[in-house]
């Protein structure tokens, strides 16, 4: 505690100078030193020192005594007085300014020492125990209830805010009273309470674990409270005093009477409830159904009380349900089940049962109440809704098994035809039988492509169609796919060209067949619809959106045309199965309206994204962007065919 700052008061110079240096060479720390009252007080009023060593005998207007208690009257600071007069006089003098300490001169190193740490130590107990007092007092005062502290013998030290609010006296008019004075209770033993209390709170009301008394305040109003009494006593066991905790109960009494008292209109409610309603009391027994389900079942109340209604329940549902209103009552849960129950009109009825459990006042387990809906009707709907589905799941095999059986048989005949056409042309025909042939085999080639569109569109539909993934070379696929068209859109004077991102990986884990489908539908979609101008192909890493897992990559495809557009109106529709953007179009441009159809569910399989952009008349940017895991590039070589 050799930080602490020491003030010394002392009119003798040459005494405060050896009591400053023996005060340092002991490691203190001396924030000053004067030698009257008067600068004593201003000093302290100042600097506020942690401890004053006061010599009793100062000279001037006002001695030490006087001087320590002005000071005591404006701070608390400890005070050690230092005289040379030991008499009583001055020593009864001094006590009474309650200083913690004396040195009677001449006095050594070892006992300035050991009365300035006993001094620190006891001041800082001091503080502590006045701030675990403040505490403990400001606790008292922020709780809810009143609280009243008495010593053993019953007079009261102590009343919180609540406390003084209900009996009507302050903490100062309180103290130093006996608790009878201030605290004047009485048993509340009014009927209603009374009869509430014996009856539904036997334990509490038994065992006087609460006391329900009415406190008769200072004007003489009475107020219904709820009392707990605890003894404070020593680690012997002996009774140091008691605190009383209480409470004004007068909303909670009026309204648990008020409960009490409305019982009988609440039944009557539930009697005339228009839904079914029973209830079970704490041994799973069912005590009680209201009159909307005596009418439903047409059977007496006493036939159907406690087990048996079950008779009711559809022989196929009746084990179900009480298997499972036997487990959620063991365990006080929710209870839900759906069930048949026999109805005055000797029909089966399906219902949705639904109950909780309940509890008294207390908090203690009281059994179950429930209702019962009628659901028949949604029922008969789902059986419908179910039928219809059978009807068309049976529709979608039968429109599945015969596209696979028409294309079958299409595709024999278009093979010879595909064939023939390739060795006439091998013939050396003439220019206009040249021409036709190439429309012959452009013809066929489209046809084709519709068949492999519907098998695809099929099996997608069919969800049988699934990833088949393996390590596979990019750009070698959409080289792949880019070659041919180019060649057929070259007379036209379109251009196809592909930009490709050089930092990205040579090779890729997925399923490529897939992806070269995707890019099929995709370049042949802006062949299609574009006359003039060109075509783009772009692959490049989309850091925006950021990689989901490690050592993969999302990979953004657009493909950006020339083309006609698309009207915004038609935006949201396109991706959907035999649509095009405009169905006069169908005419000029063909198609089956499957292609971007197709090409979205592939992209969902792999949970990708898929949007477009487009501006009439000047052409569509189709973005998907997939996640693909990769190598590092040039981990394995390829050779690009080219």
């Amino acid at each position: 505690m050799t930080d602490a700052e020491i003030l010394i008061v002392e009119d003798d110079s040459t005494a405060a100078y050896v009591l400053e240096r023996t005060l340092r060479k002991l490691n203190y720390k001396v924030t000053g030193s004067v030698n009257s009252g008067e600068d004593a007080i201003n000093f302290v009023i100042e600097k506020q020192p942690a401890l004053i060593l006061m010599d009793i005998m100062l000279k001037g207007n006002i001695d030490g005594v006087e001087t320590s208690r002005r000071i005591n009257e404006l701070y608390d600071i400890p005070i050690i007085y230092l005289t040379a007069y030991s008499d009583d006089e001055s020593i009864k003098r001094a006590s009474t300014t309650k200083p913690y300490g004396y040195l009677i001169k001449p006095f050594d190193n070892k006992e300035l020492k050991s009365t300035i740490e006993i001094t620190l130590y006891k001041r800082m107990m001091d503080r502590k125990e006045k701030e675990n007092e403040l505490w403990f007092k400001q606790t008292l005062a922020s709780i809810g209830d009143g609280v009243i502290a008495t010593d053993k013998n019953d007079i009261i030290t102590f009343m919180n805010t609540i406390a003084e609010k209900l009996t009507g006296y302050t903490l100062a008019e309180a103290t130093g009273k006996s608790i009878g004075n201030v605290y004047r209770t009485v048993p509340d033993m009014t009927t209603e309470t009374f009869i509430y209390f014996s009856k539904y709170r036997p334990e509490e009301f038994e065992k006087n674990i609460l006391y329900n008394k009415l406190l008769h305040e200072k004007e003489g109003s009475a107020i219904p409270i709820e009392e707990k009494v605890s003894s404070i006593t020593n680690e012997k066991g002996d009774i140091l005093g008691k605190v009383i905790t209480f409470r004004d109960t007068t909303k909670r009494r009026d309204s648990e009477l008020a409960l009490i008292a409305s019982k009988d209109f609440y039944l009557n409610i539930l009697e005339k409830f228009p839904v079914l309603v029973w209830r079970a009391n704490s041994e799973k027994q069912f005590n009680y159904f209201n009159a909307t389900w005596l009418d439903f079942t047409g059977k007496s109340l006493n036939s159907q009380i406690f087990f048996g209604w079950y008779l009711l329940i559809h022989e196929d549902d009746r084990e179900k349900f009480i298997r499972n209103y036997e487990e959620r009552f063991n365990k006080r849960e929710k209870l839900e089940i759906e069930f048949r129950l026999l109805g005055m009109d000797a029909e089966f009825h399906w219902l949705i049962c639904a109950g909780n459990p309940i509890y008294d006042l207390n908090g203690n387990f009281n059994g179950y109440v429930g209702v019962c809906l009628d659901i028949t009707n949604r029922k008969i709907l789902e059986d419908e809704l179910r039928n219809a589905k059978n009807i068309s799941d049976a529709s979608n095999k039968s429109k599945s098994n015969f596209i696979a059986i028409m294309s079958h048989e299409i595709r024999t005949p278009l093979n010879g035809i595909m064939g023939l056409t390739d060795l006439l042309m091998d013939t050396d025909p003439g220019i206009e039988q040249l021409e036709y042939l190439g429309l012959l085999k452009e013809s066929s080639h489209m046809l084709l492509s519709l068949l492999n569109n519907l098998l695809d569109y099929s099996k997608i539909e069919d969800n049988k169609e699934k990833l088949n993934e393996d390590f596979f070379n990019l750009r070698q696929i959409i080289e792949e796919i880019i070659r041919p068209l180019s060649s057929v859109v070259k007379r036209n004077g379109v251009r196809i060209s592909l930009e490709m991102d050089n930092e990205l990986p040579d090779k890729y884990y997925g399923d490529a067949k897939k992806i070269k489908q995707i890019a099929a539908n995709l370049l042949s979609n802006a062949v299609k619809f574009t006359e003039r101008g060109s075509i783009v192909f772009k692959i490049f890493n989309d850091h925006l959106q950021g990689t989901k897992k490690e050592n993969s990559t999302l990979l953004h495809f657009i493909v950006s045309d020339t083309g006609i557009g698309i009207p915004e109106e038609k935006m949201d529709s396109i991706f959907d199965s035999f649509t095009q953007v405009d169905s006069s179009l169908t005419r000029k441009f063909s198609g089956s309206g499957l292609g971007l159809a197709i090409v979205k569910n592939l992209v969902n399989m792999m949970n990708g994204k898929i949007w477009v952009e487009s501006q009439l008349g000047k052409g569509s940017s189709f973005n998907i962007v997939l996640e693909l895991n990769s190598e590092p590039k040039n981990a394995v070589q390829f050779i690009n065919a080219e």
